[in-house]
């Protein structure tokens, strides 16, 4: 009887480990496939960035070397991608040399005897629907300090720049750029009321030839709400403070009928 009671408590205990066995596996395989791979990442149309920092040096770094200075310089470094020869395209068209007009290695060169320069950062502002968005910040200082961005989309299906014409209908340029002028022009209007008792002729003098055009259309970044385009008023320093801000975002829903259906934009025609 004792042996029989026996094999009936390792057989029940053998059944509820296995049972338990069971349970805990249910949700581990769900969670795994859960899990995102890196394929599934791969087919989400983005890709992986990281970011490398390199420092520019002026002169030798130490307490006997009073004029020593230094500028430091972020970018990104692209993988993720299957397609190799897509990866070199997209980290080419992203580069220092192809957005800011200069590789690492000439940007020390210059820093030696021009050290305006202090810093080189940049902002990933889209990275979805095979669509890279970056904008790249410079600043420094010399007589007076400044900065300037630079902006760069890259279709990831290629890695190539994409302009304009890859997002929106050439036909449809004149009506946005109008959209865009009557944004500008209140915000005109705003700065022109904010300085006009400092100068009561500040609109003649500063904002008079300021239009946007078609051929300003060229200047953009592609965001989550939207595609924002970009006007330059170059204001001298000493009146930079009634400078607009020159960014103007249009929203999907307002650029629907021209965006082109077999362009970078088209996957918004797709869900909407």
């Amino acid at each position: 009887m004792k042996f029989f009671s026996l094999v009936l408590s390792a057989v029940l205990l053998q059944s509820f480990i296995s049972a338990l066995e069971l349970t805990l596996l249910i949700p581990l395989k769900a969670l795994a496939q859960a899990a995102p791979s890196s394929s599934l990442a791969q087919r989400s149309g983005s890709v992986t960035l990281k970011s490398r920092t390199a420092v520019l040096q002026h002169g030798k770094k130490g307490a006997a070397f009073p004029d020593y200075k230094e500028a430091i310089v972020r970018y990104p470094v692209a993988s993720g991608l299957v397609n190799p020869a897509v990866l070199k395209n997209v980290q080419a068209s992203i580069s220092l040399k192809q957005v800011l007009g200069q590789s690492l290695a000439e940007m020390q060169k210059e820093y030696i005897d021009n050290f305006w320069l202090s810093e080189v950062s940049y902002t990933v502002n889209y990275n979805q629907n095979n669509i890279l968005d970056l904008t790249y910040t410079t600043s420094g200082s010399s007589a007076y300090p400044s900065s300037f961005d630079k902006h760069v989309s890259v279709n990831l299906k290629t890695g190539k720049r994409l302009r304009i014409e890859d997002l929106l209908k050439t036909e449809g340029f004149g009506a946005i750029a109008q959209m865009i002028e009557s944004m500008m022009q209140k915000e005109i209007l705003q700065k022109i009321a904010e300085f006009r008792k400092e100068d009561p002729d500040i609109n003649q003098r500063l904002f008079a030839k300021h239009h946007f055009q078609s051929k300003n259309i060229e200047d953009f970044s592609i965001g989550k709400m939207g595609v924002t385009f970009y006007y330059n008023f170059d204001f001298p320093h000493v009146i930079k403070a009634a400078e607009p801000s020159g960014a103007y975002l249009i929203p999907y829903s307002k650029l629907r009928s021209y965006i082109r259906p077999d362009g970078a934009l088209g996957f918004y025609l797709a869900r909407s």
